[in-house]
């Protein structure tokens, strides 16, 4: 990807079919003639909070564009978190993810409204995690003993982990809430040390901490309109899938889990974030001329 105009293509073909799905759950009796033409796979965590991401921060960053279409894209972020919540009811990886990334790019549009949404943010939370716990406590109760009982396991090799997807095979031995049962993780970090240990999760880490600096960094070298608005969509993404990943492996998948239907909605997050790269070579490449 060497112009802008590719990354431009990719960002509103993404908003344009996603906004087709959004469509067919809002219109009575079309909700599953859509699930019928897009595929499971690509409706994970990851496409939700990336339909935030990327139409918010056009939105909110373009001054580009006419008023109608920045409008026009708010309204997109807002039925995306509509739908994630009140048509798709009780999945968090879904709403969760899109609401704090849209939280996170109308925190960096404004001062004002950074400090209001922390200020609901440290009244609303406490209220919201009842709620959560209250409505799945044994989900939030099997998965912290399953984080224990992988912790058990990765005793046997802390630095490399048990391999790839092997721990899975070693649930049985280690019975949780007296079932001696396959069993996974449900989190991103823990699946990673699990299977590559400490190395492992360092590395992956660092991969993240890089992806949030190389944006912080563009932010300040990117034109005006179209690509300070995708620097800003990508690192209000990134926390989202931070948060993504803490309730499922929606960026990595694991394969006895989402298995690999996962990856066709994984790859929207190392593609996108993957624009933040070809940004910067852009970028260098105009500055050298």
């Amino acid at each position: 990807m060497k112009t802008i105009a590719w990354l431009k293509g990719l960002t509103w073909v993404f908003i344009f079919i996603g906004t087709g799905f959004l469509i067919t759950q809002l219109v009575p009796g079309m909700s599953r003639i859509g699930l019928s033409i897009y595929n499971q796979g690509s409706l994970s965590s990851l496409f939700w909070l990336l339909m935030v991401g990327l139409a918010a921060s056009q939105a909110l960053f373009n001054d580009k564009l006419e008023i109608k279409w920045r409008l026009g894209l708010l309204l997109i972020s807002f039925l995306t978190v509509y739908i994630s919540y009140v048509v798709v009811p009780g999945w968090k990886s879904g709403w969760v993810p899109a609401v704090i990334t849209l939280g996170v790019l109308l925190m960096l549009r404004s001062k004002h409204l950074a400090l209001i949404i922390i200020i609901i943010g440290i009244i609303a939370t406490p209220f919201v995690v009842q709620d959560l716990l209250a409505t799945e406590e044994y989900s939030y109760a099997t998965r912290i003993e399953a984080w224990a009982l992988i912790g058990e396991m990765v005793k046997v090799n802390p630095i490399l982990g048990l391999g790839p997807a092997n721990y899975y095979y070693y649930t049985p031995l280690f019975p949780i809430r007296g079932y001696a049962v396959q069993f996974n993780s449900h989190n991103q970090f823990i699946d990673i040390i699990a299977q590559t240990g400490i190395l492992g999760l360092l590395a992956f880490l660092w991969f993240i901490t890089e992806l949030g600096l190389l944006g912080l960094q563009l932010q300040k070298k990117v034109r005006d309109g179209f690509p300070k608005a995708y620097v800003y969509g990508m690192l209000a993404s990134l926390v989202g899938i931070i948060v993504s990943a803490m309730l499922g492996d929606w960026f990595l998948p694991f394969i006895y889990n989402i298995g690999y239907i996962g990856f066709q909605g994984s790859v929207f997050g190392w593609l996108f974030l993957g624009g933040l790269v070809a940004l910067e070579q852009m970028t260098l490449i105009t500055s050298d001329q």
